[in-house]
């Protein structure tokens, strides 16, 4: 894959500063980019293939990414990292497949872990739902306004955020009960909803996505605006916190960081043709912007094959990543127990 890419000064540094790794799913391009920075703070990155990444979400040693097809879940182990090598860099953290769930083409997005199970947004049925052995899905929440689950993506909905361990938000891009009748008012049919009331608190958004709680404070994107915005929790009024020049997806906030992904809006698409210009970015890039003052302390942009970004999340406290995909036989090598870690010794 071709990806070339440039960062301004600062990004580096402010990356180190979180302690963390970002990780990024390029959906488009059938990556998910694992970015940190080493012990001397340069920038490293490591790329894993899936067919169409979208949510990831990390709870303590815990990863999970949804695919086209497939949701993985994974487990670190610090323990085994720190035997290996991988492409000759010394490792803290490594995650291991442990379950797939062979869901079928959900087009999952925001995931999430409530009461230590993934659950995830079902766009294509409308819905929140669970993962068991038994079904590709089961409901456990819908918008009031959606009257069957059914595969017709009635009304968009991508975005999910808990508080204390409960349903919270939820953000779509419509609030129809027809077959993908959200299209029709792209640019200000969308709405943030409170799940436990069951109530809309903002309609009139343009394209929501990524609802993130941090210190008791509500952000959200506006995609179509290309805004970065701050709802206040007991008026609902909107603040603009950073308006950036392409379509915005994808947010996870640290240090008072907000880190915020860009897409380049398909040029063939009869949806994204709707948006204005000032959205339509020449690449796409994560930003890192100051959510007290707005100020966009640095950039890294992309150029080549990644175009689409979907979700960014910061795995807190964890550098020094790998993670061993279903197709890398490595992590075959590898057994765990509550008790131990083993690896298989080499017959050469």
């Amino acid at each position: 894959m071709d990806y070339k890419l440039t960062i301004t000064e600062g990004f580096e540094s402010l990356l180190h500063s979180t302690g963390s790794t970002l990780a990024i799913s390029v959906y488009q391009a059938g990556k998910v980019l694992l970015i940190n920075t080493k012990e001397n703070g340069v920038m490293n990155i490591t790329p894993i293939n899936y067919e169409k990444p979208m949510g990831v979400i990390a709870e303590g040693d815990n990863l999970a990414i949804a695919t086209k097809k497939e949701l993985h879940l994974y487990a670190n182990s610090q323990k085994l990292a720190r035997r290996m090598k991988v492409n000759g860099k010394d490792l803290y953290n490594l995650y291991f497949p442990r379950v797939t769930y062979h869901t079928g083409d959900l087009d999952l997005h925001d995931l999430a872990y409530l009461n230590k199970q993934i659950i995830a947004v079902n766009t294509r049925f409308s819905c929140v739902c669970s993962f068991d052995e038994n079904f590709s899905f089961t409901p456990i929440w819908s918008p009031p306004f959606i009257t069957e689950n059914t595969p017709e993506d009635r009304c968009h909905l991508n975005g999910l955020e808990l508080e204390h361990g409960e349903l919270k938000y939820a953000t779509a891009l419509g609030t129809g009960n027809t077959k993908e009748s959200w299209r029709d008012n792209i640019k200000t049919g969308g709405m943030l909803m409170d799940i436990p009331s069951n109530k809309i608190l903002l309609d009139n958004l343009s394209m929501p996505h990524s609802p993130r709680l941090y210190n008791n404070r509500l952000f959200l994107l506006e995609s179509a605006k290309g805004e970065l915005v701050e709802i206040n929790r007991e008026t609902m009024e909107k603040r603009t916190v950073v308006k950036l020049n392409g379509l915005v997806r994808g947010l996870s906030i640290v240090n008072d960081l907000a880190f915020i992904g860009i897409s380049k809006v398909r040029e063939k698409s009869t949806t994204f043709s709707k948006l204005d210009d000032s959205v339509k970015a020449e690449f796409a890039s994560i930003h890192i912007v100051d959510i007290n003052h707005g100020a966009i302390l640095a950039r890294l942009s992309f150029k080549g094959d990644i175009q689409e970004i979907y979700d960014i999340r910061l795995l807190d406290g964890i550098k020094n990543v790998g993670v061993f995909g279903l197709y890398d036989d490595r992590y075959s090598s590898a057994v765990l127990s509550p008790q131990n870690e083993f690896w298989k010794r080499s017959n050469s």
